[in-house]
């Protein structure tokens, strides 16, 4: 497998904080732009988007040859619809590190929200050049092939969500579509087959999603693909709010919202605050770290994540 390192979190801010190399005045800054980040990221789950484009702000100004705020920044002026921002902002990022993957997939978000899909496509492509399995990078396609007004882009649609199965099993977002794509289709059989591994890998159901799926495994078992497909629209529908495809959905690096305010980008933290008042930030994909800076505040630049916590107050 490739080594993906999520290079928004990586970074050699972070990382050289975390070794302690920095002394004096420039390990003071070096603490100040990650308190920074860290409240601009607390801001930024609440959405509270001006307080977190402060606080990027101010990780700009600390390290202007860093990525990192940049990025952060163009994820506030995506998620607020500011797509000319955003894209400056991110142009920015990439300058400074052209192999982000992140910075890379949000770009791809700018372009296809201002109607520039070659280069929403572009942009995927490089991503999927470093890495071909980044189930992201091929959502992403999948959701532009849907939209797409060339027959033969869309006929890609279904290929590309096998692949996201087949990387990733056990996220039910892309199966369920992949499964309403099968049924509009015609091809019941696959359909039951897709249904009957979501029924192994979710043996409880939510009680109002329940009867919409049984009804659709038995007539997609019975060929019956159009009544099917109508049933497995309505459980798809009442999935959406569950956890486990919310779950999913963030790990696509899709949107829990509208088209204008994207959802959260795997390698940017989701943060929470526990009883004593701290903020903990883990990755998209559930992982944490060791290291720790002076001052309470911790972080890892490597892929597995990042975890900070510090004694200022949460965001109001």
């Amino acid at each position: 497998m490739v080594d993906r390192r999520p290079g928004v979190v990586g970074l050699l801010l972070l990382a050289a904080a975390c070794r302690g190399a920095a002394p004096g005045a420039d390990q003071a800054r070096s603490d100040s732009a990650l308190t920074a980040r860290t409240w601009g990221l607390a801001y930024l789950q609440q959405q509270q988007l001006p307080r977190a484009e402060a606080e990027f702000h101010k990780v700009v100004a600390l390290a202007p040859e860093q990525a990192l705020g940049y990025a952060d920044l163009g994820l506030v002026y995506l998620r607020e619809g500011r797509t000319r921002e955003a894209e400056a902002e991110l142009q920015r990022a990439t300058a400074l590190d052209s192999a982000d993957s992140d910075v890379g997939l949000m770009l791809a978000e700018v372009y296809r929200l201002t109607g520039r899909e070659a280069d929403a496509r572009g942009a995927i492509d490089r991503v999927l050049r470093r890495d071909s399995t980044d189930v992201r990078a091929l959502y992403a396609l999948a959701r532009l092939a849907a939209r797409s007004a060339d027959p033969p882009e869309r006929q890609r649609r279904e290929s590309l969500l096998r692949r996201v199965v087949t990387r990733a099993p056990a996220n039910i977002v892309a199966r369920l579509e992949l499964v309403d794509l099968l049924l509009a289709r015609g091809s019941a059989g696959a359909a039951a087959g897709e249904l009957e591994a979501l029924q192994r890998q979710l043996p409880q159901l939510p009680r109002e999603a329940a009867g919409f799926f049984q009804r659709a495994l038995v007539l997609a078992r019975t060929g019956r693909a159009s009544e099917a497909a109508t049933q497995a629209t309505r459980f798809h529908r009442a999935m959406e709010v569950t956890a486990a495809y919310q779950v999913g959905l963030e790990r696509l690096g899709g949107s829990s919202g509208s088209s204008t305010t994207p959802g959260a980008f795997a390698g940017y933290p989701v943060l929470t605050f526990n009883s004593n008042m701290a903020v903990i930030s883990t990755m998209t994909d559930g992982s944490t770290c060791t290291s720790r800076l002076r001052g309470g505040l911790c972080c890892s630049g490597t892929r597995t994540g990042e975890r900070f916590a510090t004694s200022r107050r949460p965001p109001a």
